[in-house]
């Protein structure tokens, strides 16, 4: 196909409003519409368990999709300073990445002023457009892009590794853009556009990912699970020229980094309204410290105001503009959890939310996380109200008590011990429970809390 032919494709498919309308493009398209043109996702047809058993909420799957963009725009940042990210010069950490290339000391995000924030923010976007009940979600990122020849070996690849050797960087498992996508209607659709930055001759390339469709003959063969595929052409995935594109960002042009689509996102209770509050309320509380800021953006409504910075539970606590916040503690867990003899130093902070008669701050701030276990300020596991009433024994500040457990300092085989590969869950064993009951001791001896209690 001539360039312009691939770029009218790529733009037939990014404006389609919802799943039916890109169900009905592959079935009018010679190309599109040929098994033959399609790859499974990973180079193996044997991929299903892997898109299919990694979060079980939809927000949690958008949160992994943050992450990597997060982790793009570290890595754009650390080729910008000349730095190989996986030599002994290269940050050590996502937090120590964030200060050398973002100025943004222990990510306080308040010491920007708005205008500072924004402009970061702006490099990453999630976009609602199309339909109203199951929206197209946008993720852009002004990161550091592929290019289409690379697809194959990173966003399109599976078990590899790819950022094992970068300290700074949150993926480790090379399966984060998977989750999303079982959340994408019923034909599970997502676009995948990038072009490589700081390369003059890069090009923009682009490949549609869906559930492959089994054919009779595949159901006569007994064909006991489909697999997930990528839009080929000619076993390559496209691509085309172009210096700027309009692909519906908050005050830019896209120019390089990556831009995926969702299609017909199913949002879980709570989130099907206007992603300028719904979903800043959840990214809030799933990113308690987070490393960078970003931006939400819904296109579906007339509305004054149509977008927010998302900048993290803890910088808005921090911040309390709206004086919510009645007390905060800080602790230090010192431990060696039983594990080689080695003391770990784990941060505890508590935040106490003042009595509101509508519970505001447990809509805002908490949800039902009331126990949170982070890493790089990503929620890894949590607990909700009982933990707050029965394990802690303070039943009046169920409601408006929210905790954090930060476990950046553990040691690598600790944190794979404690944490599910899908960062929803930890995992429930002996570990797990003695962090968990070393951290109630720890708070159950608080006097600030209890006297808070008493007074309730």
């Amino acid at each position: 196909m001539k360039d312009i032919q691939v770029k009218e494709l790529f733009f037939k498919l990014f404006n389609c409003k919802n799943e039916a309308e890109v169900e009905q493009i592959i079935l009018n398209d010679d190309i599109l519409k040929n098994n033959a043109n399609w790859k499974p996702y990973g180079g193996n047809k044997n991929n299903f368990g892997t898109f299919e058993n990694q979060q079980n909420h939809p927000i949690p799957a958008l949160v992994e999709k943050i992450t990597n963009s997060i982790d793009a725009c570290l890595m754009k940042k650390c080729y910008e300073y000349d730095v190989n990210p996986i030599s002994k010069d290269a940050p050590k950490t996502m937090y120590e990445a964030v200060e050398k290339f973002y100025g943004i000391k222990d990510c306080n995000m308040n010491d920007l002023t708005d205008k500072e924030r924004r402009a970061i923010a702006e490099d990453i976007q999630v976009i609602a457009t199309g339909d109203m009940g199951q929206p197209n979600i946008r993720i852009y990122d002004n990161g550091e892009g592929q290019l289409p020849e690379k697809f194959e070996e990173t966003l399109l690849s599976l078990h590899r590794g790819n950022k094992i050797k970068i300290p700074f960087a949150q993926g480790k498992y090379n399966m984060g853009s998977t989750g999303a996508v079982v959340f994408c209607g019923d034909k599970k659709y997502q676009l995948i556009g990038s072009k490589r930055a700081n390369e003059d001759s890069a090009k923009f390339g682009f490949t549609l990912v869906r559930k492959h469709p089994l054919t009779q003959s595949e159901k006569d063969e007994n064909y006991r699970s489909t697999w997930y595929e990528y839009f080929t052409i000619e076993g390559k995935v496209p691509f085309f020229k172009a210096e700027s594109l309009d692909l519906g960002l908050k005050n830019r042009n896209f120019e390089s980094g990556t831009i995926i689509q969702l299609y017909s996102f199913q949002p879980a209770h709570g989130n099907k309204g206007n992603i300028s509050t719904d979903l800043y309320r959840s990214f809030n509380q799933y990113f308690y410290d987070l490393p960078l800021p970003f931006l939400v953006y819904d296109t579906r409504y007339d509305l004054k105001i149509d977008n927010k910075v998302i900048k993290g539970n803890r910088n808005r606590i921090d911040d309390d503009t709206n004086n919510n916040v009645e007390r905060t503690i800080s602790l230090v867990l010192e431990t060696d959890l039983d594990v080689n003899n080695s003391y770990f130093k784990i941060p505890v902070n508590i935040t106490v939310f003042k009595i509101q008669t509508n519970n505001e701050q447990d809509r805002q701030y908490i949800g039902n996380k009331n126990l949170i276990f982070t890493l790089n300020g990503q929620v890894h596991g949590y607990e909700g109200q009982s933990f707050i009433s029965k394990d802690l024994g303070f039943p009046l500040l169920k409601r408006c008590t929210l905790i954090s457990v930060d476990c950046n300092y553990l040691p690598v085989d600790v944190m794979q011990e404690l944490f599910m590969s899908n960062r929803t869950h930890l995992k429930q064993g002996k570990l797990t429970e003695r962090l968990r009951e070393e951290v109630i001791d720890l708070i159950k001896k608080n006097n600030t809390l209890k006297d808070i209690n008493e007074k309730r």
